[in-house]
């Protein structure tokens, strides 16, 4: 049996969360301001969990795709328990939706190339909303999955722990998602 090599916090998984979060600030900088295209009659609670889910959003987004890239550093858990792990379970259960909804509901005529004000357009970020509450669904899906089937395997890391806590926004993005109405 060979002994669990456990990978300490080091400065370069420091320099991704900051450059993570930095990216989350840029992104967040970038998102139009839509204040002006609520619905008529909405009510408080709507209001401020659609405006908590464009606030998160661009966050989460950027510490889940850094989350999954410290957990593929090595020294790492062979593969198959690295699977077992709920944290890197929410990190990749999150990735899978949120790239095949933008894949697959992208209006075509809107992405030219040379097109360099993407993420500034407002059906970008209608799609990736919806995608983050799909995203929710799927990292609930997983961890019951992984907790019926009983394959679960934490680990006693920092680095699970961030992606355990990366997957609880998911899920709580998912709970205000339910809270705020359709535009």
């Amino acid at each position: 049996m060979t002994a669990r090599v456990r990978r300490k916090f080091t400065i370069l998984d420091g320099m991704i969360l900051v450059a993570a979060i930095a990216c989350g600030f840029a992104i967040h900088r970038a998102i139009p301001d839509m204040s002006g295209w609520g619905i008529l009659g909405e009510n408080w609670l709507g209001r401020n969990a659609r405006d908590s889910i464009r606030a998160a959003l661009p966050f989460l987004l950027m510490l889940t795709l850094g989350t999954l890239v410290m957990r593929l550093r090595r020294p790492r858990p062979r593969w198959r328990a690295l699977a077992r792990q709920p944290g890197t379970a929410a990190c990749c259960a999150t990735v899978v939706p949120i790239a095949l909804h933008i894949g697959l509901y992208a209006d075509q005529s809107r992405i030219r190339p040379g097109n360099d004000a993407l993420m500034g357009y407002p059906w970008f970020w209608s799609l990736v909303e919806s995608g983050a509450a799909s995203a929710g669904l799927w990292v609930l899906a997983a961890w019951l999955a992984m907790a019926i089937s009983g394959r679960r395997r934490p680990e006693r890391s920092w680095i699970d722990r961030l992606g355990r806590i990366v997957g609880l926004g998911w899920l709580l993005l998912l709970a205000f998602s339910i809270l705020a109405p359709r535009q």
